[in-house]
């Protein structure tokens, strides 16, 4: 978990809106991995946000937020 914040945290301090999305996305696996899914749902939402300009970027969120929702019954998809 340290390093999974800490990778989000640099990626902000770089200002790169893809690369905070890419960690966002990291993170949110992060939080999925230890049980956390209110925060994984909320990395991967922001993780969207920032990657609006990237398609194969937020294809790739995508594809893992539906899984996280798929495995955590969460079947809005």
């Amino acid at each position: 978990m340290y390093w999974a914040k800490q990778a989000a945290e640099e990626a902000r301090k770089s200002g790169n809106a893809a690369g905070i999305g890419r960690a966002q996305r990291s993170l949110a696996e992060t939080y999925d991995i230890v049980g956390m899914a209110d925060a994984a749902d909320k990395a991967f939402l922001e993780a969207e946000e920032r990657l609006a300009g990237s398609r194969a970027d937020l294809a790739h969120t995508y594809l893992k937020r539906g899984s996280f929702l798929w495995t955590t019954a969460r079947r809005e998809i």
